[in-house]
């Protein structure tokens, strides 16, 4: 089953040592260490690796050794992405690059006041996506759980621009439902993940791949509950400072659907979401960051 159990590999120091190499030694002697940290992650990460193996044999049909290389291409570019996000959000490197694609559709919805529903995945630089935000004139949140690594949180914020946004913590409490109906109310931006769930989530069995996987249907609820339009967006990296932002043109859900049928359409809308992931899945493998047993 595709349950995540709530938390990352990484540690507070050896977030503090790469924001302070990216500071003083800059971001591309930063990426000559990682890969001596990728090839420990690789040798020492045992259940990550065996998991991750299986997703490249069984799910991209790679032989053995290929699927061993692109174990170390995941750890590699998994800890790219932590990199870039720390350069970026502490202003020391330049900007990347980005091709916009779609991106026009959240400017659209933006002007049009109505708010609405951002769903992410772990693939690719999230945080990249996110940063593109600040170009929309919107308010934007992000549904995080912040509670996953308080230490290395506490690291970030103090060396980074990280409060670019509103961070709704998911809580044990479900007291963040109260924020993001607000937000909601309000005609903002919710941004959330819609590839991950933790214990006693409601889920969907969906076609992933060509194998069954289960989704939470939490964001895409959350877009017919609120009548608010959803759209999927992804940051994909595709050079050493170039990024491919993607966002698909939303889907309204402006009429109020009888009971009866939100199971229907939250499955129409997760198909969407699916139709959306699959080809970014296909054309960039390594930058699948659900490093555990995800299809059942």
């Amino acid at each position: 089953m595709s349950e995540w159990e709530g938390k990352s590999k990484g540690n507070a120091i050896g977030y503090k040592i790469f924001i302070f190499i990216i500071k003083n030694l800059g971001l591309t002697f930063s990426y000559i260490i990682l890969r001596f940290v990728a090839l420990y992650f690789y040798f020492f990460s045992i259940k990550e690796k065996k998991e991750i193996k299986w997703y490249f044999k069984e799910i991209h049909k790679f032989g053995s050794l290929k699927s061993n290389i692109y174990i170390y291409k995941s750890f590699y570019a998994i800890g790219v992405s932590l990199l870039d996000k720390i350069g970026l959000l502490s202003n020391s490197i330049p900007d990347f690059s980005i091709n916009h694609d779609g991106e026009k559709y959240l400017h659209e919805l933006a002007e049009s006041n109505q708010g609405g529903i951002i769903v992410g995945a772990h693939i690719g630089n999230w945080e990249i996506a996110g940063q593109l935000m600040k170009r929309v004139n919107v308010k934007v949140n992000i549904v995080m759980k912040l509670n996953e690594h308080e230490a290395i949180d506490s690291v970030m914020k103090s060396s980074t621009d990280s409060h670019s946004f509103n961070i709704i913590n998911i809580s044990d409490d479900f007291s963040y439902l109260i924020e993001i109906k607000k937000a909601l109310d309000n005609n903002e931006f919710i941004i959330l993940h819609g590839d991950r769930f933790v214990d006693e989530s409601n889920v969907v069995e969906m076609d992933f791949m060509e194998k069954k996987a289960l989704f939470p249907k939490g964001p895409f609820l959350l877009s017919i509950k609120f009548r608010k339009p959803i759209v999927f967006a992804f940051a994909m990296k595709e050079s050493r400072k170039h990024y491919h932002f993607y966002a698909s043109k939303p889907i309204y859900n402006n009429k109020r659907v009888n009971p009866v049928d939100v199971e229907n359409k939250t499955i129409l809308l997760v198909e969407q979401y699916i139709k959306n992931l699959e080809p970014l899945l296909v054309k960039h493998p390594e930058q699948w960051f659900n490093f555990y047993k995800f299809w059942k």
